[in-house]
């Protein structure tokens, strides 16, 4: 885990294994809410919040960036249907709340597949 303030020049990371002095630390330093943003917004996003831009494998052009852009256009897809479903979850017909619970079934194997809840 970690915690503080990149701009401040202050950040604590707590390492739950032994990291060798040649070891990268890679952190996920993006609330979940923004994870799936367009490569842009976390872009902006970071450069505001930490003074920096990304250059992870997602937030670098290439192969990677581009499968996450997907997976998040889907992620966001999935999350909409499922909204859909629970604000009407009263007076939806049965084949609505079945089609919402496909989508969060589908919205889950997403993101275990994508290594969140792991």
């Amino acid at each position: 885990t970690w915690h503080g303030s990149a701009k401040s020049g202050e950040v604590c990371i707590v390492a739950t294994a032994d990291i060798s002095p040649d070891e990268e630390i890679c952190v996920c330093y993006l609330p979940s809410d923004l994870l799936t943003d367009s490569t842009d917004e976390r872009q902006a996003w970071t450069r505001e919040t930490f003074g920096f831009s990304c250059q992870c494998q997602v937030c670098s052009p290439g192969p990677a960036a581009v499968l996450f852009e997907e997976h998040c256009s889907e992620r966001r897809r999935l999350s909409e249907e499922i909204k859909k479903v629970v604000v009407n979850l009263c007076t939806a017909p049965a084949e609505a709340i079945a089609s919402g619970l496909r989508a969060a079934e589908s919205l889950l194997e997403l993101l275990l597949a994508n290594g969140y809840g792991t």
